[in-house]
């Protein structure tokens, strides 16, 4: 059964949804003009170019990889695809919780998993996610920082397990989707550190950090040469679509990424901001998080999860129910990091309906 995401809202609702915390996009992405919009329309009506290679090049130096070293996809989840691809016979496994694309991706190339589920008290311990023991020769797919919980392994700490597990054939995919969100960005990143993993492959996405969803761009890095050769050649012909093209090259340049990270600093103090008043809530307790997004166990014996979910939709508000969330219970709910007024109109909202507990 396909995964559900944050940003799907039953159809009998979506009119009345005014604020979505449920998907957790850069709101301080910088903007297409519709004049640029204008420019590109010529884009729809001609084919675009076979190959990737255009964007590579130019994603290669805003994240400071050897182009050759980047495969350009249609989105993250095909990153993530393409990736696991390559290990069609050997065990993957999946610390849980996690991305609810992992296992469904791996049931879709047909491939055995191995379940590893953590208790919540340990979902705040990077180490907790590493050291489970591994089959000599399998695959681990994990999200640094994790999805859903925000938890952030530093990135020594995630290479000394990468390479140790090196020596009995373990390969890692590492998704970072979420990294530039987090304090330092990509100075967490594994992409410095390729060279020295040859059995790592790193996935990650422009949709978040550049609030472009709807343009599907992800990517691949890894220093092995083999493995992204043979990516190639299973890559479709005209990978991305033409729209890509003229995106990359008005806003995919090293001093544009730089401007953008450095206004994503807000997300810091947003993130700080509205953990305090979560705390405040009789209904919610957040997670600490390192990025955009906060976990939150409900309190059941106040208001069940679904109906703070229904409670909230009423009001306009979509939050991220978490019951089809690998490794979960239904007792969750997260929520993406918004600007102030956005938080404020979200604690009014809660508040409402504690008030009415």
């Amino acid at each position: 059964m396909r995964p559900g995401h944050g940003g799907e809202i039953d159809g009998r609702h979506s009119r009345q949804v005014e604020l979505d915390f449920s998907v957790n996009l850069n709101l301080l992405a910088p903007s297409v003009s519709d004049a640029l919009w204008l420019s590109w329309r010529k884009e729809l009506s001609v084919y675009p170019p076979p190959t990737a290679r255009e964007v590579e090049r130019r994603l290669g130096k805003c994240l400071e990889v050897e182009p050759q070293q980047l495969i350009c996809t249609n989105g993250g989840t095909e990153a993530l695809h393409l990736g696991l691809s390559l290990f069609r016979e050997r065990l993957v496994n999946l610390p849980m919780p996690c991305f609810a694309e992992y296992p469904f991706l791996a049931q879709q190339l047909g491939q055995e998993t191995q379940l590893h589920v953590l208790e919540p008290a340990q979902w705040q311990v990077p180490e907790a996610w590493l050291y489970f023991p591994f089959q000599p020769g399998s695959v681990v797919i994990l999200a640094n920082p994790n999805n859903p919980t925000g938890t952030l392994i530093p990135r020594e700490l995630l290479a000394a397990r990468i390479a140790e597990t090196a020596q009995i054939g373990v390969t890692w995919v590492v998704d970072e989707a979420f990294i530039e969100f987090t304090q330092g960005a990509l100075d967490n990143s594994l992409l410095r550190l390729l060279d020295e993993h040859p059995n790592l492959v790193v996935a990650g996405s422009l949709t978040k950090t550049w609030g472009i969803p709807g343009l599907r761009l992800g990517y691949l890095a890894s220093a092995n040469a083999a493995w992204l050769e043979t990516l190639r050649d299973r890559q479709l012909t005209w990978p991305l679509s033409g729209l890509a093209f003229p995106w990359a090259r008005e806003f995919l340049s090293p001093e544009t990424h730089a401007a953008t990270l450095s206004g994503m600093e807000h997300y810091h103090i947003w993130r700080a901001g509205f953990q305090q008043l979560l705390e405040q809530s009789r209904l919610l307790d957040p997670l600490p998080s390192s990025c955009n997004y906060f976990l939150c166990r409900v309190a059941q014996h106040l208001l069940p999860a679904t109906q703070l979910y229904a409670a909230l939709l009423e009001k306009g508000i979509h939050v991220r129910r978490c019951d089809n969330i690998p490794g979960m219970t239904g007792d969750y709910i997260r929520l993406a990091v918004r600007d102030l007024a956005d938080v404020a109109a979200f604690m009014t909202a809660l508040n409402q309906i504690e008030e009415r507990l």
